[in-house]
């Protein structure tokens, strides 16, 4: 089982690259888990230890 947060974009690796890397192409179902999205300050932190200067979709804290 894959879980994501249905938030892939342009920006990020697609399932089909995702399937490919990880060699799971058709023995795995993807589920829609919101609380798999990125939240905003890992975006961040990733973003400054990596000194990526791109971002992506991120969420605010879910209560």
């Amino acid at each position: 089982m894959v879980r994501n947060g249905n938030n892939l974009n342009r920006k990020m690796p697609s399932k089909v690259q995702i399937e490919r890397a990880f060699e799971i192409k058709g023995v795995c179902e993807w589920e829609f888990d919101s609380h798999e999205q990125v939240m905003d300050e890992d975006a961040y932190a990733i973003r400054d230890i990596l000194k990526l200067k791109e971002s992506w979709k991120s969420v605010g804290p879910q209560e």
